[in-house]
């Protein structure tokens, strides 16, 4: 029989109780255990042993030296219990801390989603790295002609001579394609013509069918989701089924695609095979878009000196009327979005990167001041903790304790920021989405990357916002009654930063929003206004001008034409050969097909010359053209030498100048005015009714009455000429509101360090206005010593801000065609508004200086 004690307790015991106890509280047992084994049996003994070390067990013996978790726990308790305490002894500080880093994260989370969505342009694709766009750029004379397309023929031969494409895609674009459903017509405007290995290059998300296989065929047509949806009669199967064009041609559907996403430059309703295959050999075949995949081992420079071979292989050194060197461009596929100065997109680019990086620079400059103010307004605490600091030092805390304490604060501050910012995010999703213009919401870009990101985001706006608070208070000694002054230029430092950056970013909204009003309330040299237009299919068409004589019948309406493009279209541009003085010249310029009523709706200028003549016909007499200003000054002429020259183009085409118009804007002005060719034609797709009357909605039940009579189709879909031009500045009025509402932020979160910085100065100097008020100062004489550093501060930031603001604003509207003049007020101005809100900011917190009693203050000196 076992006559020892049981040990297996003794050393159970030994893992929770300190060491200086354990010795003994094992002694006292062994003790009883021995008297208690010869009273009793060993049995019994050992029972009672291990019933009284149970009862030794006592949380107040835990090993707390041993128990890093418990010491843990108790110390972010501890910490808690103090960062509580001292937020609700300065509430307004810590609200006034709270709503700025809520507001500031909030602002760059809305900020991120919107740059994100910028920057993910295409980058859904598979290789999207590898994948380029073959451009070229024309040269005719002095002037460089860019342009998106190329020879239908043109991937082919760049891959086959390369050695550096392993594939090629080819798009060309159809604007007009109607399908028949039944007795409707569906009308498309994003139908693109392609070949059976687009798959390998623009990997898009198919549905039903066989992605290599589904383009081979001629007649072949693969439908986006939505497509499918208006234009199939029933839900069954869509593969083998047949859709009949206006024409009458037959397609039979072989896939089905998911919708592309916003994020893609391009925005396919469909896309159709290839009618003749033997277009991928042709150089002379153009409106195509070519892209390539090059291989892993890409050697760019060596890809483009082959490319520059090619070219002089295919093009030639020059050639005809005025043509110079042709160079082809490889563009990433992830930059098309950001391009805006090439001929024939075939969809318009709207990306820019002046503000992508502009919201880029806010994001810094919010999260800076929301930094900055919580400094400043953790400086503005110091006095007011200066004791409990100091007390903490008496009793024996070590300053790495007190830096512990204080960034636990600033992390417990920012992680409810972060908190409540995410809430702010989540809950305004919908509302940011719909008024910026964005797809993706913050939960579509949650990845493990954006959450590393953010994480060492808030790490980072952790340690630059507690580092020289926890510094700098933590190096207050024991029975430390007093700060040295270098806090208070510290934090004045701070402030002027703040306030030169808020001055900026208040310039910066002013000319953003002028420029901004300049362009959408410029002249555009036409009449826009009370003009209602709508598209015309072939039914339309075919009765043009029975539907012209009929609505011109009607008392409401003053005019009626038709066109093949609208103002707010990219025109079609088109080389015209001309005789000068000087011998054959060419020039490459946009040209517009319009009936001989267009100027009379658009209200447009004749300087010299006529009008198209009153023809109807549709056998193609040449009655003449007619161009713009720009077109004859460029050209050499006045506009009554204009009048009568040839132009030629193509092998076949030329006509006479009849007419030169004033210049006008027929897209936005973000692009200069350009030579122009208006060209006439009967019957073009846009129809244009230019009224008299307000009552709209009767006029418009009559244009369609007549409409539905005469041309038997649908109902027509109108819109107003002038809501449909503005549509091109929407994107610029939101950037530009974003941007002055996330400016106006920063400038409120610069005024709230103010508020901070406003509210150490009154506890700083509390004592130096008592004594002057007993000496008899006045409360204005007071008020002015409060207030009179901000009023230098800013006076300096002003100072430093305008010139940076001159520059960097002078560089950004070299971006846009047309601009404001930068003029003194435009600076001057924004400055003085902030100058006096700061003032007044400033003014309002030392107003309790001047109502203090000085017997309060001073009564314990």
């Amino acid at each position: 029989m076992n006559n020892q004690e049981p040990k297996w307790i003794l050393k159970w015991l030994k893992k929770f109780c300190a060491e200086d106890l354990i010795e003994g509280i094992e002694g006292d047992l062994f003790e009883l255990f021995e008297l208690e084994s010869t009273r009793y049996s060993v049995s019994r003994a050992r029972r009672r042993y291990t019933w009284r070390a149970l009862g030794f067990f006592r949380v107040a013996f835990i090993n707390k030296r041993k128990s890093i978790t418990h010491q843990l726990f108790t110390m972010i308790g501890n910490y808690l219990k103090i960062s509580v305490r001292s937020a609700l002894k300065n509430k307004t500080s810590s609200f006034v801390n709270l709503l700025g880093l809520t507001l500031g994260l909030a602002a760059c989370g809305f900020l991120a989603q919107y740059i994100y969505q910028e920057w993910s342009y295409d980058r859904h694709f598979e290789n999207h790295d590898r994948i380029y766009r073959l451009t070229l750029d024309m040269e005719f004379g002095d002037d460089m002609t860019k342009l998106a397309i190329s020879p239908s023929g043109f991937g082919k031969v760049v891959t086959e001579k390369s050695g550096q494409v392993e594939g090629y895609a080819m798009l060309r674009r159809y604007s007009n394609i109607q399908f028949k459903k039944d007795n409707d017509l569906i009308k498309t405007s994003r139908i693109y013509q392609t070949e059976a290995g687009l798959q390998d290059i623009l990997n898009y998300e198919w549905l039903s069918g066989n992605a290599q296989t589904a383009l081979q065929r001629p007649y072949s047509i693969v439908l986006t989701k939505s497509l499918s949806e208006k234009v199939l009669s029933t839900s069954t199967n869509p593969i083998g089924q047949i859709l009949t064009r206006d024409n009458n041609d037959q397609y039979t559907v072989t896939g089905v695609i998911a919708d592309p996403p916003i994020t893609s430059h391009i925005h396919p309703e469909a896309f159709i095979s290839l009618e003749d295959p033997s277009v991928v050999n042709q150089m002379d075949a153009w409106r195509w878009v070519t892209y390539v995949k090059v291989i892993d081992q890409f050697d760019q420079v060596k890809f483009t000196r082959t490319l520059a071979d090619i070219s002089t292989e295919i093009f030639g050194v020059t050639g005809g009327s005025g043509r110079g060197r042709i160079f082809i461009q490889q563009e990433k596929l992830t930059d098309i979005h950001f391009i805006t100065d090439r001929k024939f997109e075939m969809e318009a680019n709207d990306g820019n990167r002046i503000y992508l990086q502009g919201f880029s620079i806010l994001i810094i400059l919010i999260l800076s001041m929301s930094i900055i103010n919580y400094v400043n307004l953790t400086i503005a605490q110091t006095y007011q903790r200066l004791k409990e600091v100091s007390v903490r030092r008496t009793f024996g805390a070590q300053r790495p304790q007190i830096i512990a304490q204080f960034f636990f604060e600033s992390a417990l501050m920012i992680g409810l920021s972060a908190i409540f910012s995410l809430v702010i995010i989540i809950s305004s999703q919908t509302l940011f989405q719909n008024y910026a213009g964005i797809e993706l919401s913050i939960f579509q870009i949650i990845e493990w990357k954006t959450v590393l990101l953010i994480t060492l985001l808030l790490v980072t706006v952790l340690g630059l916002s507690s580092i020289y608070p926890a510094l700098r208070l933590s190096g207050i000694k024991a029975f430390q009654k007093e700060l040295k002054i270098k806090s208070n230029k510290f934090s004045s430092a701070l402030l002027l930063f703040q306030m030169a950056l808020s001055c900026l970013v208040l310039i910066g909204t002013t000319i953003v929003y002028q420029q901004y009003e300049f362009m959408t309330s410029q002249n555009l040299g036409f009449d826009q206004t009370q003009v209602i237009t709508t598209k015309m299919d072939d039914n339309a068409n075919k009765n043009y001008w029975v539907i012209h004589d009929k609505l011109m019948q009607l008392p409401e309406v003053e005019s009626v034409s038709s066109a093949e493009h609208t103002p707010g279209e990219m025109a079609p541009i088109n080389n015209f050969e001309y005789t000068t003085k000087d011998g054959v010249k060419k020039m490459v310029c946009p040209h517009i097909w319009v009936d001989q009523h267009y100027l009379e709706t658009l209200q447009l200028n004749l300087v010299a010359g006529q009008n198209f003549e009153d023809y109807r016909g549709y056998n193609g007499k040449r009655i003449g053209v007619i161009i713009n200003e720009t077109f004859a000054r460029e050209s050499g002429w006045t506009p009554e030498e204009a009048i009568g020259q040839t132009l030629k183009s193509g092998t076949t085409w030329e006509d006479k100048i009849i007419g030169v118009v004033k210049d006008f804007h027929l897209v936005s002005l973000h692009h200069v005015i350009e030579p122009m060719v208006i060209r006439h034609i009967v019957g073009g797709r846009h129809l244009m009714v230019k009224t008299k009357s307000q009552h709209y909605q009767q006029l418009m039940r009559s244009i369609d009455q007549i409409w539905q009579e005469t041309a038997g189709t649908e109902q027509a879909q109108f819109a107003f000429l002038d809501k449909q031009f503005q549509q091109q500045y929407d994107k610029d009025q939101k950037q530009a509101e974003l941007f002055a509402g996330f400016s106006f932020l920063i400038i409120f979160i610069s005024l709230a360090g103010l508020f901070g910085l406003t509210t150490y100065t009154v506890q700083r100097r509390l004592k130096e206005m008592s004594i002057r008020k007993i000496h008899g100062a006045s409360a204005s004489q007071i008020l002015t010593l409060m207030i009179k550093e901000f009023g230098y501060l800013s006076l300096l930031a002003a100072f430093l801000a305008i010139p940076a603001a001159y520059y960097v604003f002078t560089r950004w509207l070299e971006n846009f065609a047309y601009t404001i003049e930068l003029q003194p007020v435009y600076l001057m101005l924004p400055a003085l508004l902030l100058i006096t809100l700061i003032v007044f900011t400033a003014a309002i917190r030392s107003y309790k200086v001047v109502h203090v009693n000085p017997a309060n203050v001073l009564r314990d000196e």
